[in-house]
């Protein structure tokens, strides 16, 4: 299949799978500037699908941080009127929202820091009440990945750059089962995502008490249970009434450990992406929940030191022969890490965000938080039932057990 042909499989992938385009429907798209091509497909296929109204706005994270790096601090601290306007307008009225991520992720390296918290922070005080709607999943906000060369050669730098990026298009093909001969890719896409929910109801329906995490790199974690609740990144959007993927690839099923406590320890089984930074030999004790980080990197550890991590969030569980685990790799991208390898969720405590706002930014906590890699080849997981004290494997090899 060429190229073209391969755009336009994907861009109808994430136009009738990923948000479920539908007649009346208005749809924005945030994309970065290197990705217009691929816009241009994505649009056409949209209104194939009879949608209302489709609006672009593209990011130029260059341009971001000139303006971050030279502007007077005043003016990093507001927000222009019209852009305010212009959020409240894609809520009022019911936008879908595709975010396509794979920008060049160190961009921001070098800049102060604080510069950047404060104008995240006041995006946060002036967009939350207009983005509930999305952060609740009332309406479609899909995240699907357009990688850009930058991108492709911090993954790949033994590859050429063109090698990079052919390679990371491919394994989003792979990822979103569009290489199965003989196999609509929608049709495909589809029965990986049911395939997925069956799992999740499985674990749920054991009512399990607990269950153990372990490795042979040293992970040895325990979760008891008061409640719990697995599932894939999909949603129902109440206003078109109509299902949509939250991660285009999809890998994950997941659960909130809110009412769960964990204890262990774990070993990060690659290096981890954080604050566009890579941070290397990673470890964490956790006791009933919190969290301890350690390194041996000296760089890595005041990162870790200075991040304010407080406890365990949530548990991705990922099938360790799924295409994107495959490659073992930093994804340098969290759409990307998220669905690369069983993981942790460990939650920052975010010095500008009362506790009570932190639900209404949810989209946004994965800034901070830090996605600790835990899976491998090894990895084994077994629950074990309230009533019955029964054991159950979940997990064996790093693989579900159906």
């Amino acid at each position: 299949m060429s190229k073209v042909k391969q755009l336009k499989s994907y861009a109808k992938l994430i136009s009738n799978v990923g948000i479920e385009a539908s007649p009346l429907q208005n749809v924005l798209i945030i994309a970065h500037v290197e990705a217009s091509e691929f816009v241009h497909y994505l649009v056409s296929e949209l209104y194939k699908s009879h949608v209302k109204k489709v609006e672009v706005i593209y990011k130029d994270y260059t341009l971001e941080k000139l303006a971050l790096k030279n502007e007077h601090k005043k003016y990093i601290k507001k927000i222009d009127f019209w852009r305010e306007k212009r959020v409240e307008s894609f809520a009022n009225n019911n936008f879908a929202i595709i975010s396509l991520v794979g920008s060049d992720p160190v961009v921001f390296n070098h800049l102060n820091d604080l510069r950047r918290e404060e104008r995240i922070k006041i995006f946060r005080e002036k967009f939350a009440v207009h983005l509930s709607k999305y952060n609740s999943n009332l309406l479609s906000w899909v995240e699907a990945c357009c990688p850009t060369r930058d991108l492709a050669t911090l993954v790949f730098p033994e590859l050429t750059p063109t090698q990079a990026l052919q390679t990371m298009w491919k394994i989003i093909y792979e990822s979103c089962h569009m290489l199965i001969p003989k196999v609509n890719p929608i049709k495909g896409f589809r029965e990986h995502i049911a395939r997925l929910d069956t799992i999740a109801n499985k674990i749920n329906n054991l009512n399990l008490k607990s269950f153990r995490v372990t490795t042979s790199l040293g992970t040895d974690l325990t979760f008891e249970f008061n409640e719990y609740n697995f599932s894939s990144l999909h949603f129902f959007d109440s206003e078109f009434k109509h299902h949509f993927f939250a991660n285009m690839p999809s890998e994950l099923i997941g659960s909130c450990l809110k009412n769960v406590k964990v204890n262990g320890h774990a070993v990060s089984s690659k290096d981890i992406f954080y604050e566009s930074k890579n941070l290397v030999g990673c470890s964490i004790d956790i006791v009933d929940n919190k969290v301890t980080v350690h390194s041996n990197d000296k760089d890595t550890k005041y990162i870790l030191q200075s991040s304010n991590f407080i406890d365990v969030d949530k548990i991705g569980l990922v099938d360790n022969s799924c295409p994107l685990a495959r490659y073992n790799k930093n994804f340098m991208l969290h759409l990307f890490n998220r669905n690369s390898s069983t993981h942790l969720v460990i939650k920052s405590k975010r010095k500008d965000c009362p506790e009570t706002e932190s639900e209404k930014i949810a989209l946004y906590s994965f800034e901070k938080d830090l996605i600790f890699p835990i899976g491998t080849d090894d990895l084994t997981i077994i629950g074990k039932v309230k009533e019955t004290n029964e054991e159950i494997v979940i997990m064996k090899n790093g693989k579900f057990v159906d």
